[in-house]
């Protein structure tokens, strides 16, 4: 057998196992649970701490309205008043954040996180089961420039997130990106209707060839499926370890990745946040005439194929709901730079506690 084929077993066997293993932690919580109502079909959550501590020797903090939540074999839960039991997960459906048993929503304010002088946080959203929030504003702007903008950006400007991160309460921390808009719009790319007249168009996959007549050429292999030649006369593109410039009759195939939208709100064609609540206020709480101040990175890089070019560059959001791709390399050579701001994103630790309020308890 294999060497690959080897671990590809070996790595299914690892996650049928953890899936076995949370399935009997969930069974196990359960059971403690329906032990814990009283003859009269009450349940009596003083009970349920004993049978965690004694049985499961498992660990518990009071949560908020009479719940509970238990550390147990690895995982969180949460017991309600009632007795519903279930994993502790932060889960999010547009503008609506909830764990079970707390719901906020996308803009509310949150109290009881400070770092690095900024004391006002709000509610982003949830990602990987935990709650993550963010400023309605940005913390620092920074330059984006050519090659190392595009290969680098991201990584900077996550970098910079790093010292607005309390170690006490937060996972991780890094920039805010485009996921985190999808999120809250709903935005889902498989609805958009595609022009497949069209070569920019997130998905295409574009060949480019510098032909004996010394200009590339260029066709789309999904959408605008026909090939053409244009004025270009040089090509150089990113590997993905490194820049290399194609060589007469050399070729290579892009798959074009873009946001794809520009704008998220209920100002276009698109249903997505609605410009009067929360949630737009702390996205987009400034007018694109302000986009030189207070436009801000995306943590998202872009690769836009076009007409015998390709554009490398990262994403930022311009104001009134519109997220715009900026170029800072071009594959004949073309770069520049940008300096837009930052917007930290924390991701809170599962244990943290927090009330409808929005307070950090």
């Amino acid at each position: 057998m294999l060497l690959l084929e080897k671990i590809g077993i070996l790595e299914q066997a690892t996650k049928a196992s953890v899936a076995t293993n949370k399935a009997s932690a969930l069974e196990d919580m359960q059971f403690e649970a329906i032990g814990a109502f009283d003859n009269d079909g009450k349940f009596d959550i003083t009970k349920m701490k004993s049978n965690l501590a004694n049985h499961l020797k498992a660990t518990y903090q009071d949560y908020t309205d009479g719940s509970i939540i238990a550390l147990y074999s690895n995982y969180y839960f949460i017991v309600d008043k009632n007795g519903n039991t279930n994993f502790y997960a932060w889960k999010q459906n547009k503008s609506e954040v909830t764990n079970g048993v707390v719901t906020l929503f996308v803009g509310q304010e949150i109290d009881g996180y400070s770092a690095n002088d900024i004391d006002k946080w709000y509610v982003l959203g949830a990602k990987d089961d935990k709650l993550v929030i963010t400023t309605n504003e940005n913390v620092t702007t920074v330059e984006l420039f050519g090659k190392d903008g595009y290969v680098n950006g991201v990584e900077k400007i996550n970098e910079i997130c790093q010292s607005y991160k309390v170690t006490s309460i937060a996972d991780t921390a890094r920039a805010i990106d485009i996921d985190d808009l999808i999120r809250v719009a709903g935005y889902d790319s498989n609805s958009v209707v595609k022009d497949e007249t069209e070569l920019y168009q997130n998905g295409n996959k574009v060949k480019y060839t510098l032909k004996g007549d010394g200009h590339i050429w260029y066709e789309g292999l999904v959408y605008a499926k026909e090939e053409k030649v244009s004025n270009r006369t040089s090509f150089t593109y990113w590997t993905g370890e490194n820049w290399k410039s194609l060589n007469e009759n050399e070729t290579v195939t892009l798959e074009t990745r873009v946001t794809g939208f520009r704008c998220i709100t209920t100002n276009s064609s698109y249903e997505g946040i609605v410009i009067s609540n929360e949630a737009h206020n702390l996205l987009f709480n400034f007018s694109q005439l302000d986009t030189a101040e207070k436009a801000y990175w995306l943590g998202t890089t872009y690769i836009g194929n076009d007409a015998g070019w390709t554009n490398y560059g990262v994403s930022k959001v311009i104001g009134n709901g519109v997220i715009e791709n900026s170029y800072l390399y071009q594959t004949n050579g073309n770069e520049r730079g940008f300096t837009y701001g930052v917007r930290p994103v924390i991701s809170l630790k599962l244990e943290t506690r927090i009330d409808n309020n929005g307070q950090i308890n």
